[in-house]
């Protein structure tokens, strides 16, 4: 899963990706009277656009994910931030923690979910908040992952991004896709792999942030947070403070 060759191709696939915005509307989720001197913690960082755009708002993010590809990528492209795959390389006392796009749904047992939402809690310091989004089971049962193509332009031409999703443990909340990228030119395959994610309910979440000791949880709606959350909704986002 993300292999160099998609890592590099990231940013282009999700080109239409405001990152600006979201950092805007977390900021305002946060809820910080001053971002001056504010720590960030972003677990599953992947190309770092997230951290970047903190940084051009003079707040500090600091970003962990586990594909050295992905942080290749990062680390290329904003030398001045810190990002890397070992958690003891970064301290405990930040101000707050997120992890955004979907990293949740990577996660596809109980035990994986819990460990992620601990080491958030764990890396926020006390009165620090704390921001997850997630595939929503209810309104993914209701519209399953389909067959799609997109045209992704990589700079040195225009490859196809197709994505087959296999729903056969739906039922457990489980999709694979297999993701293709096809040569528009050649019709050769430079690159296929498989993401296996899990759509969980806010219900679920939610205990286990309680179980941890996160505090002051809600949920939102993270495609439009002025919007509420709805049960029929792809994708739901929970904030929570650390007591």
């Amino acid at each position: 899963m993300f292999s160099s060759t998609y890592a590099n191709l990231y940013d282009s696939i999700h080109g239409s990706k405001n990152y600006s915005i979201e950092v805007n509307q977390i900021l305002t989720m946060i809820d910080f009277s001053e971002f001056q001197n504010l720590r960030g913690f972003d677990i599953g960082c992947g190309t770092g656009s997230h951290a970047a755009e903190f940084s051009k708002l003079g707040v500090e993010v600091d970003g962990f994910d586990v594909s050295k590809e992905m942080l290749a990528v990062a680390r290329s492209r904003y030398p001045h931030l810190k990002f890397s795959d070992n958690l003891v390389d970064f301290f405990n006392e930040y101000d707050f923690s997120y992890s955004l796009f979907d990293v949740l749904s990577y996660q596809t047992t109980v035990s994986d979910l819990h460990a992620l939402l601990l080491n958030l809690f764990e890396h926020t310091k006390s009165g620090g908040r704390c921001l997850v989004d997630s595939w929503n089971s209810s309104g993914v049962r209701n519209d399953p992952p389909r067959y799609n193509e997109r045209i992704v332009n990589s700079g040195s031409g225009e490859i196809i991004r197709k994505v087959s999703p296999d729903i056969s443990l739906a039922e457990q909340d489980i999709y694979r896709l297999s993701i293709d990228l096809v040569d528009s030119i050649t019709g050769i395959n430079l690159n296929n792999e498989v993401h296996t994610l899990r759509a969980w309910s806010p219900s679920e979440v939610i205990k286990n942030m309680e179980d941890i000791g996160f505090q002051n949880i809600s949920v939102y709606n993270p495609t439009n947070s002025k919007n509420a959350f709805s049960p029929s909704d792809w994708r739901f986002g929970i904030k929570a403070n650390k007591p």
